[in-house]
């Protein structure tokens, strides 16, 4: 890929785009891709300001990861 082709990538932020994309789908496996993409695509336009990130379409709640009620047990004699 030419120079001229990467600033031009970076300058529109395509590889985020692109990856932000690409995780939502994989994360959420919508029964429509398509939509699902379009709908993505409709959320950026109005929101240009927002800044790409790879998880831009992960729901965050779903992605913590619940406490433990107690710590493993560890077998400290050896």
């Amino acid at each position: 890929m030419g120079a001229e082709a990467k600033l031009y990538l970076s300058q529109h932020s395509i590889p985020q785009l692109f990856e932000g994309l690409m995780t939502g789908l994989i994360y959420n496996r919508p029964k429509e891709p398509l939509k699902f993409l379009e709908t993505a695509i409709a959320q950026i336009r109005a929101n240009p300001e927002e800044e790409l990130s790879w998880d831009m379409f992960i729901d965050k709640e779903k992605l913590e990861v619940p406490q433990t009620r107690a710590p493993f047990p560890m077998n400290r004699e050896a």
